[in-house]
């Protein structure tokens, strides 16, 4: 990304900012190259200051240029820019970076000091994210760090806080607050929605064996839930976001809710604490 020429692109009669295409990928990660300065006191002569310069090249083909581009949208740090819902990296494709992918990028450059003028204009027109929470690797795998200490770090922002992250306050026709209102199926959060404050939650209602009424409360999509720890997580791909969710269930922290009130079963989840 910091050797990328990120500018506007057409398709369609439409154009897309800070933007660029698969040619573009494919051609720079041919003939990577770029390099970073760190600027150290000299052990000898502390007043002096001595200055190391790294430069990292790669050379790669076309089609393992897509595939790493690939593991990029795996892990959501760039996205089509035409078509965002697209899990595809596409020989005709044009992209843009995501707001993960903003944050990633923006912390390389701070953490090894690389001269990026040419990106102020992204960092200050697109949406950073600016609540990323990074998880710990071994170095001997590259796995995530697994523990229970971590695994409740995760969930603490996962569900929220303090303060579950429900999508809109349930109202009846007139305006009036109710209780409940039923799960909607391929729940998507409305306009202004934010997402960064934790999984989105609703509550259900649902008939007892009795036939009484009750309520189900923070009720989220699973499949919500791994988009949700690959968008606000530095997990890389859905599966390790399965898995960080699988620990969840493991400890007590979520629990499998049954829909009853429909014909076939269909699988949610629910905060149990």
């Amino acid at each position: 990304m910091v050797s990328l020429d990120l500018s506007d692109r057409t398709r369609f009669f439409r154009t897309y900012p800070n933007s660029f295409t698969t040619d573009d990928a494919a051609a720079n990660l041919s003939s990577l190259r770029f390099s970073q300065s760190n600027r150290t006191s000299d052990p000898n002569d502390p007043q002096r200051i001595v200055t190391t310069t790294t430069t990292t090249t790669f050379s790669m083909s076309r089609d393992i240029a897509k595939g790493i581009c690939q593991h990029f949208m795996d892990a959501r740090l760039i996205e089509n820019a035409a078509d965002p819902t697209s899990a595809s990296f596409k020989d005709r494709g044009i992209y843009q970076i995501t707001p993960k992918g903003l944050h990633v990028l923006e912390r390389f450059i701070t953490k090894n000091g690389i001269s990026a003028d040419h990106l102020v204009t992204v960092f200050t027109t697109q949406p950073i994210c600016m609540k990323l929470l990074h998880l710990e690797r071994r170095q001997s795998d590259d796995e995530i760090h697994v523990s229970r200490s971590v695994v409740d770090v995760v969930f603490r922002r996962f569900a929220g806080g303090r303060h579950p992250n429900y999508v809109a306050d349930p109202h009846d026709s007139r305006g009036v607050p109710t209780v409940a209102r039923p799960y909607i199926d391929n729940l998507r959060p409305s306009d202004g929605f934010d997402r960064s404050g934790g999984i989105e939650l609703q509550d259900v209602t649902e008939k007892g064996k009795t036939g009484a009424l009750a309520v189900v409360k923070q009720i989220f999509n699973s499949v919500s839930a791994i988009d949700w720890l690959v968008d606000y997580s530095t997990c890389c791909c859905r599966e390790e976001a399965g898995e960080i969710l699988a620990h969840f269930v493991r400890y007590g922290l979520v629990v499998l809710y049954l829909d009853r009130s429909k014909d076939r079963k269909s699988t949610r989840l629910n905060s149990s604490h």
